[in-house]
């Protein structure tokens, strides 16, 4: 299965690799397997354990911080409207001015 980021292991691979590795250790005497080192796996296991906490870190620190963002660009949103609407109501729709505030005046959305 080759996932939309192009490589191909389960979303779980580090619990089954940790689960075949007890195995492993478990059944060491009976599962000789020569090619591979069980000691290499396990440090493959630690170092993808490390690297995962990292990520699962940086992914709540960085929820965190959307969340404050968007805090603050709720509370700005909210800012613009009100200063573009009192600048609505004192300079009038149809005032060139607007284009100051990043509006364009009503009579210029008319002619299109």
């Amino acid at each position: 299965m080759v996932s939309s980021n192009g490589y191909s292991f389960p979303h779980n691979a580090l619990e089954q690799a940790q689960k075949t590795a007890k195995g492993w250790r478990e059944l060491e005497q009976r599962l000789d397997i020569t090619v591979l080192d069980i000691e290499d796996f396990e440090q493959l296991i630690e170092k993808a354990t490390e690297l995962s906490d990292k990520c699962n870190a940086l992914r709540e620190e960085r929820s965190k911080i959307v969340a404050e963002r968007n805090k603050i660009l709720n509370e700005m949103w909210g800012h613009t409207k009100r200063i573009r609407n009192a600048a609505k109501s004192i300079l009038g729709d149809d005032s060139p001015d607007m284009r100051a505030l990043g509006l364009l005046p009503v009579n210029a959305r008319r002619k299109k």
